[in-house]
This record gives C-alpha cells, structure tokens and sequence, in this order.
C-alpha cells in the first residue's frame, strides 16, 4: 500500500463525500476516536466536524494487512492525505480501491494551494500546522519530517495565479478555486456589464425557528456581466450577479454566453432538472446554488437535464436568500 513517488499529490477522479459509510466509535479508544470501513480498507482516526480528520491508520480489511498511516490536513477535504511516505494525495477513501485511478500533482503545488488558504505564514502555523501536530502519536513519527518539509515549501510557494488555476487536473482544480473568493476573482479579471432586469417576486418567510410567517413581496435584480478572460489563458466568461435577500451580498454565477442578454433567463438557465420532472414541479426553494425541488408525486427521473424557462422558474420559486 505504499507509493513510491514520494512528494506528489494524487487525485482521484470522484470526490462525493456523502458517500462516507457508517462511523462507529472505535474498540481502541485509546487511540482511535471513529472507524470507517470501505469493504477493502478499513480505517482507524479521530474526526472534526464530522468529517475525519488528523492522524488515521489504515489496512487491509480482510485480513488486517498492510497497516500504513495517513494525515488529513483539511477537514472539509476529507479526500485529501497524506500518506506516511511523503505523497500528498487526493483520493476517494470510501472507494473500495482508493490508491487506483489517481493524477499526480507536485508537493510544490499542493504548497501554493496552501498560501490560497492561509495568506500569512502566522496563519499557516495556527490554522494548519499546529492543529495537525497535536493529533501526531507522541512516538517518533514520519509526519514530523514530513510536515517540516512542507511547511519549508509553504515558505517559497506563490499563489496560484488564475491561470495556472484553470490549467490544473480538474479535480484539483476545483479544490483550489473553491479556495477562491469569486466577487475578489471577478473584480480582479475586470468585467463589464451587459444587460440588467428586475423581477417582482412572492416568496415564503420564515422565522428563525422554521415557523411559516407568510408571504414577503418585494423585488429582486440581476445583472449579466462579460468577465475579460485574458488572465486565466481562455476567451471571455459570462456570469450573472445578484444579490443575497437576506445578507443583502453579492454573488456570481457563471452562466453559458446564449443568455447574456436576458439576466432572467440566465438565472432561470442555472437550474436543471430531468425532462420528465418538469410538470410535476409544486415549488422550488433556493440557497445560492442549492435548489430544493418539491414535486406533487413521486417519480423517478428520467430523460434528459433541460433548464427552466425565466416564467416556469419565477412562477415555482417560493423561497431563496
């Protein structure tokens, strides 16, 4: 189970992590506060916001093989470890094969992620360093060394720039650009705006226990912007802006150049849904770019994923902030 390529990154191509199965708390408790089981690896760790995170052992679940230890160093990339031999890697631990089907990227580049993250060496220490030291078995321990090689990267690494960004694997690259503010992102490729449109909307209110308190009339607008796309190497993007109902922020929404002249149907545009969904729809629910979709009967999907038009969008939203 060790690699070989020492300082790399890996990548594995599929990253849901709600596909995590059962935690149980460990018989060695001693060590070990979860235990996870992929049918083929079983792992042994400690979690953080429920997701695993820190110093793990992992082995051969059928015949308890093959122990190595790995660190994951982010908890909201439960994907993302290091092994004991010095590679970094992004891979599916739920995956039954989790060391197959993996991109290499370099020490150096997971490093300059890193400077996306913490901006400032101080930070580094305190929010990535030292909480990772503290889950380190006191014996002497590989990940020492190999942290302080890292933390020596961090010290020469630069920023990703956009362009290098969007030319990363991409499943490394979304990692790193959801490290990136998009409103500072847009604002520094530089963007002009193309057409503006406001729509009256009815929607649902709610107290902060969930309580129903009526019905809220107020109006909503977006604007469609042509984003220059010469810093990331690529043509010109196309996103609508609009604005948070309840925080009163901006946001972006990347949307196809067909709809850059009507700012409804572009947001009408970055909702999907299977074909066959489409009479059913009772109302839609969203929350920047979660929809929640309540239909009038159960029905499997089926068909291809086709986008609302800017009157069937408007008419089934009930709720969004």
């Amino acid at each position: 189970m060790k690699n070989k390529n020492v300082g790399s990154i890996y990548i594995n191509s599929i990253t849901n992590a709600q596909r995590w199965v059962k935690f149980r708390q460990s018989v060695d408790s001693k060590k070990h506060s979860g235990y996870w089981n992929s049918g083929v690896y079983a792992w042994t760790g400690q979690f953080l916001n429920k997701n695993p995170y820190g110093y793990w052992t992992v082995y051969d679940n059928r015949k308890h093989q093959y122990p190595c230890n790995v660190l994951i160093p982010i908890d909201e990339f439960p994907n993302l470890y290091i092994t004991d031999t010095g590679n970094v890697c992004v891979s599916q631990m739920w995956n039954d094969r989790m060391f197959s089907s993996n991109q290499e990227i370099s020490l150096m580049k997971f490093a300059k992620f890193l400077k996306m993250r913490y901006t400032n060496y101080e930070r580094f220490v305190a929010g990535f360093l030292n909480p990772l030291l503290k889950t380190l078995p006191q014996e002497e321990n590989p990940f020492y060394q190999i942290l302080s090689n890292l933390e020596l990267e961090y010290k020469h690494a630069t920023k990703f720039t956009y362009a290098e960004a969007f030319k990363l694997p991409r499943e490394f690259s979304s990692i790193v650009f959801g490290s990136i503010s998009v409103p500072d992102m847009i604002a520094e490729l530089g963007h002009e705006r193309v057409a503006v449109a406001g729509q009256p909307v009815k929607h649902k209110s709610f107290s902060s226990n969930g309580e129903f308190l009526g019905y809220k009339e107020y109006d909503v607008i977006f604007e469609t912007h042509r984003v220059n796309g010469r810093k990331m190497g690529i043509s010109d993007a196309y996103a609508i802006r609009c604005w948070c109902t309840t925080t009163d922020n901006e946001h972006w929404i990347w949307i196809e150049d067909k709809y850059a002249n009507d700012p409804l149907e572009a947001i009408a545009s970055t909702f999907r849904i299977h074909e066959n969904l489409v009479p059913f729809i009772k109302e839609l629910k969203r929350q920047g770019d979660i929809l929640l979709v309540e239909l009038t009967k159960d029905i499997d999907p089926r068909g291809d994923l086709v986008s609302l038009t800017k009157d069937q969008y408007f008419s089934l939203l009930t709720a969004q902030s």
